[in-house]
């Protein structure tokens, strides 16, 4: 393929100064944009400090962004997610061609990859060493032709989907070997009782924590591998599945995680659980992925009003469809 100079290969940096609290002063330095396939590294001044607020580290990285990708990217916070969309010019259009070519994967691609997963793995190194392990980067790379067309998507530091790695049509059938969280999400139904949830956490040898709400009388479990995990707040990063469960000591919903996947798996009953309400039009009980990339294309549900939200859950045929959806998006 030939280079254009659409296709940019950009390392971004930004863990040092991030790891200073923002103090440091920032690299005036221009990069012009290179076809070479080693990528260009800012340097950085020395670091005084350790700790930094999220706020300053998310102000840190929308200077950064925009030095390096001007107007084109968006940032934002949603829970455990800090999302990046970038795009460049050409990127999108060669993406392209090279599909329709089959071609296959060219190494000037894997390059591309490969510096994209820096700049995600240096933004997650920030977070992780200013105490934020439970928040996730979300690193994602646009076609500049389509915005809702993702090129490149990474969780953290590891690449979940590749545009072209997933239409050169070399993916083997996947296999599924359920560890213990998987496990209890597929045996949820409803009715499921509390005396129930708290056998089959024994029995796994599994961390947890179990809280009573005072206000609505709810029980709330959180349960992982290990007791960092399982904290309400500040807590360190890891698979977790947590279950809420009403006055009676019924299941009300359920939500699994897996920190290396886009998807999570959703169970509900009936009651309040996410946006799920009973007092909803129709009935929502059953299992879901959640997408958070999914740009609000998944169920709609209406409520006694006559409003409707348009929601990222994707109805699923059972506890299994669930499950496999979530780990079909960890690559």
């Amino acid at each position: 393929m030939r280079k254009k100079n659409g296709v940019f290969l950009l390392l971004l940096y930004v863990t040092l100064i991030l790891l200073s609290g923002c103090g440091g002063k920032k690299n005036q330095e221009t990069e012009n944009p290179v076809t070479d396939t080693t990528p260009p590294v800012e340097k950085a001044s020395t670091v005084e400090s350790a700790t930094a607020s999220l706020d300053d580290i998310i102000a840190a990285l929308q200077s950064s962004m925009e030095d390096n990708f001007g107007e084109n990217f968006s940032l934002s916070q949603e829970g455990e997610f800090l999302r990046v969309n970038v795009w460049r010019d050409g990127l999108g259009a060669n993406a392209n061609a090279i599909v329709a070519a089959g071609a296959g994967v060219p190494e000037q691609w894997m390059t591309i990859v490969n510096s994209f997963q820096s700049m995600a793995a240096s933004i997650q190194t920030a977070l992780d060493a200013n105490g934020y392990q439970n928040i996730s980067v979300v690193f994602n790379v646009l076609s500049e032709l389509d915005k809702s067309v993702v090129l490149l998507s990474i969780v953290r530091d590891t690449v979940i989907y590749d545009f072209l790695q997933d239409n050169e049509g070399t993916a083997s059938p996947a296999t599924y070997d359920y560890d213990a969280l998987q496990e209890i999400f597929l045996g949820l139904h409803s009715g499921l009782k509390t005396v129930e949830m708290d056998a089959i956490i024994e029995n796994r040898a599994l961390s947890y924590t179990k809280s009573d709400s005072s206000s609505n009388e709810n029980i709330a479990y959180k349960i992982a591998y290990s007791p960092g995990v399982t904290f309400e707040r500040h807590a360190d990063s890891g698979d977790y599945l947590e279950a809420t469960f009403d006055g009676d000591g019924e299941i009300i919903g359920a939500r699994y995680v897996n920190v290396k996947s886009w998807l999570s798996a959703i169970f509900y009953d009936h009651g309040s659980f996410w946006e799920f309400n009973s007092q909803s039009v129709g009935d929502y009980s059953g299992f879901y992925v959640y997408d958070f990339m999914g740009r609000e294309k998944g169920i709609v549900i209406v409520h006694p009003n006559g409003a409707e939200s348009k929601t990222n859950y994707f109805l699923c045929d059972s506890a299994q469809d669930a499950i496999n959806r979530v780990l079909d998006a960890v690559k």
